[in-house]
């Protein structure tokens, strides 16, 4: 999102970026549009004012029957939308081919990404120049981003937020502890893994939601979600704590099931 005309109002607007987390969170960063390139970003948003395929269309939201790009299984669905004068100017790009407009939503994207420090800590060749790398400095916060971003590339969740990582034996401490879903605390790098072997997170999978760094390490907040009823999931709230060691390597010295 840019708010204000940037061609006008220069080095008053800004650029946001906003995610809706699983849990339901609001994830957001923002930025000084003129110290991200508002350049390129001008010349893009003028490059969709004058194209002819972003007709104007009412400030009301979306309806049954309003026009929305074809389905593409290859990469994501997007929409682009300029408020000029008044008016929202609606691109549709068919992001399964090579098109101008594809091309303006990576100009976009990989400007996004280049605004906010925090991104440039996520490989490109995992996430990609754009829309990967935004979404996934988005999941990491605190007053230190940059550690939960060294946690977050080794967990390295799929989309759903799904990681086997997490479990490996190299990434527990040697002091770890555990408590479990049935209210027993666990110590010892041995006894929680054998814990998390015999079901001490119960019949659920873990998803991972966010991380967020601070002086003394990075929490990782994830939910346990039934693994046999995907329609009434009941997410139960774990939060894993990491932390540096003296070795350097990042290692998880706590799991918590919140308790009901």
């Amino acid at each position: 999102m840019l708010t204000k005309p940037i061609n006008e109002y220069r080095r008053e607007g800004t650029a946001e970026a906003v995610v809706v987390h699983a849990d339901g969170r609001l994830a957001t960063l923002k930025r000084p549009i003129w110290e991200v390139g508002w350049l390129e970003m001008d010349a893009v948003i003028k490059a969709i004012l004058e194209d002819q395929s972003a007709a104007p269309t009412p400030q009301t939201p979306p309806t049954r029957g309003s026009p929305f790009p074809p389905i593409c299984l290859d990469s994501p669905t997007i929409i682009i939308e300029v408020i000029s004068a008044g008016a929202v100017h609606r691109s549709l790009p068919n992001t399964c081919d090579a098109s101008d407009a594809v091309t303006r939503v990576r100009a976009i994207s990989e400007n996004v990404a280049a605004a906010f420090p925090v991104c440039g800590h996520f490989p490109i060749e995992r996430y990609g120049r754009g829309l990967g790398r935004v979404r996934a400095c988005l999941s990491v916060d605190g007053g230190d981003p940059f550690s939960a971003a060294e946690v977050m590339n080794i967990l390295q969740p799929n989309v759903g937020g799904d990681t086997r990582v997490i479990y490996e034996p190299e990434h527990q401490s040697a002091g770890v502890t555990l408590l479990g879903i049935n209210g027993q605390r666990v110590v010892g790098r041995a006894a929680v893994l054998e814990a998390l072997k015999g079901g001490a997170l119960g019949e659920r999978y873990l998803r991972v939601l966010r991380a967020n760094g601070d002086e003394g390490g990075v929490t990782v907040e994830a939910e346990l979600r039934r693994v046999r009823d995907p329609n009434n999931p009941d997410p139960l709230p774990l939060s894993v704590r990491w932390g540096k060691e003296a070795d350097g390597a990042w290692r998880i010295s706590d799991w918590s099931v919140e308790q009901r």
